[in-house]
C-alpha cells in the first residue's frame, strides 16, 4: 500500500490492483492448507516448509490421537462444544477421517492422559488455521 501527502490534509492509503481483492492462487493454497497440514506450502513451492509444517502437526494430532484424546463433535445441549468442533475440524481431512472411522470419537475420561491428548488435537487444529493464514501470505508473495 503506498501512502500519500495531500496539501493540506492527513494521509490517505492508496490500495494497488493487487491489494483489492483476494488472489486466486493464494484462496487455493489456504484451501488445500486446510484439507491437510502442509500442503499448502508445498503447493506454493516451499517444500521444507510444507514437509516441517506436515511432520509437526500430523505428529501432534497422531500423538493426541494416541493419548487417548477425544475429538469433539456437536452437542445441540451444549452450546461450548461448537467452539472445540471448530478448533478440532482445523485438522481437515485428519479430523474428518477418524470421525468417519470413529477414531477419538467415544473415548471415555478413564485414561490419565486424556486431558492431554484432547488438549493436543484442539491446539493442532487452531495451528493448522495458522499455518493455512500462512500459506495465503507466501502464495500471494507477502512473505518469502
Amino acid at each position: 500500500m503506498d501512502v500519500q501527502q495531500e496539501t493540506g490534509g492527513s494521509p490517505h492509503v492508496a490500495e494497488s490492483a493487487t491489494d483489492a481483492g483476494l488472489s486466486p492462487k493464494g484462496v487455493v493454497a489456504f484451501v488445500v492448507a486446510l484439507l491437510f497440514p502442509g500442503a499448502g506450502h508445498v503447493l506454493s513451492g516451499r517444500f521444507r516448509r510444507g514437509a516441517l509444517l506436515a511432520v509437526v502437526l500430523v505428529g501432534g494430532f497422531t500423538l493426541g490421537i494416541l493419548l487417548h484424546g477425544r475429538l469433539a463433535t456437536i452437542d445441540l445441549e451444549n452450546r461450548l462444544s461448537f467452539f472445540f468442533v471448530f478448533a478440532d475440524a482445523g485438522s481437515g481431512l485428519l479430523y474428518l477421517g477418524c470421525l468417519l472411522a470413529h477414531v477419538g470419537i467415544d473415548v471415555a475420561a478413564k485414561n490419565p492422559t486424556y486431558e492431554y491428548g484432547t488438549s493436543l488435537l484442539h491446539v493442532v487444529g487452531l495451528l493448522n488455521y495458522l499455518a493455512a493464514l500462512d500459506a495465503y501470505d507466501v502464495a500471494v508473495g507477502r512473505k518469502p
